[in-house]
């Protein structure tokens, strides 16, 4: 995590305690996340809890990943939880697709969103924003 002056000592250390704390939960198997998944569809509220949970490190690294883009990491980790809150709710395991990979879309969904919310003055379609982020990001040689 980049040393950010506007940061209070308090806050990083709040932050960086909660980033090794979901270091703890091991992360889940296949079988035990459809299992889990399963559940939360058929209305368990502890199974999709559980899977938020495990997929808190995941939440973590997106948002640590847009960072310093004018929202607090605190604000840009709830965003994240909140997508994958959605995404748990909203998840087709007959899809074919992984609940990993789909959660982070929702997740990237969210944080998008948060940020766009908070620091654009116009709002912006989010497909024309992220190109605009890409460009730009090409264009200081960011990416």
């Amino acid at each position: 995590m980049l040393p950010d002056p506007m940061r209070s000592a308090a806050a990083a250390a709040a932050i960086q305690g909660y980033l090794t704390e979901i270091g703890y939960c091991p992360p889940l198997a296949a079988a035990e996340e459809c299992y889990l998944m399963a559940l939360a569809r058929g209305g368990d509220e502890g199974s999709g809890a559980r899977l938020v949970e495990c997929h808190r490190s995941l939440v973590a690294r997106l948002a640590l990943h847009c960072e310093g883009r004018g929202v607090p990491l605190p604000a840009l980790i709830e965003a994240g939880r909140r997508g994958m809150v959605q995404a748990v709710a909203s998840y087709d395991p007959d899809s074919g697709c992984g609940f990993s990979i789909y959660g982070a879309w929702w997740v990237g969904r969210s944080i998008e969103h948060a940020v766009q919310r908070r620091t654009g003055s116009m709002h912006l379609p989010l497909a024309v924003a992220r190109k605009l982020y890409r460009y730009l990001c090409r264009q200081r040689g960011q990416r």
